[in-house]
């Protein structure tokens, strides 16, 4: 069962999308233009997360997990120039995180799938399920929404910030739930809040990793 919940944890972390309702042909054609603000894509930066037990009352737990992710370098796909993030996530190895380029203004993974979006407010961007052996666990709709005001994490106090949306469906013991997935980007500065859920607590806790420090150059 350890196995499993680690496996959750990756598949939330990742932001993974097994469809959209963009056309990926439209993505990948588009012109190579920086205009994503929300994600500074520059080898060097890094990013510096603890991480928190949230109860369903609202109580909050600092736990032990500290998280990184840092861009390594870039590479080269189709003729195209992606950024590769390593790091960690819920405490786990050092590893290849995501590798990500910018396609004017929406974030478009090595696969050709949308992770994110600066002007898309309408369009569900993706759906994932979750899945392991032949049962499906989970199902995660993300979409965009715009954060009214400013959010205070232990870095500071940030604005201008856009959620990556996650609404999930947990299929658990003939008894659904739901739960979301906030996924919060400031302007010029990058990630700064998201959330994950260990199945076997998921009715009862969230746990969300904030931004302490970082390291970013535009």
């Amino acid at each position: 069962m350890k196995n499993l919940f680690v496996l959750f944890a990756i598949a939330f972390s990742l932001l993974l999308v097994s469809s959209c309702c963009k056309d990926d042909n439209d993505i990948d054609t588009a012109p190579q233009v920086s205009q994503l603000q929300h994600l500074p894509l520059k080898t060097g930066n890094y990013w510096v997360y603890n991480t928190y037990e949230i109860d369903t009352l609202g109580n909050e737990t600092v736990i032990s997990t500290v998280d990184s992710t840092i861009i390594s370098g870039d590479t080269i796909i189709n003729g195209l120039t992606y950024y590769i993030l390593k790091g960690n996530y819920a405490g786990g190895q050092t590893r290849i995180l995501d590798i990500l380029r910018d396609s004017s203004g929406y974030l478009v993974n090595n696969k050709g799938k949308i992770k994110f979006s600066e002007d898309n407010f309408t369009d569900t961007l993706s759906i994932r399920n979750t899945t392991f052996g032949d049962s499906t666990y989970a199902t995660i709709t993300y979409k965009m929404e715009k954060h009214n005001g400013p959010f205070t994490v232990p870095a500071g106090t940030f604005d201008d910030i856009l959620n990556y949306k996650g609404s999930i469906k947990f299929y658990g013991a003939n008894n659904p739930f739901y739960k979301d997935k906030n996924t919060f980007y400031s302007k010029d500065i990058g990630l700064i809040l998201d959330t994950y859920y260990w199945i076997s607590k998921a009715r009862f806790y969230r746990y969300e990793r904030r931004l302490v420090r970082y390291n970013v150059n535009n």
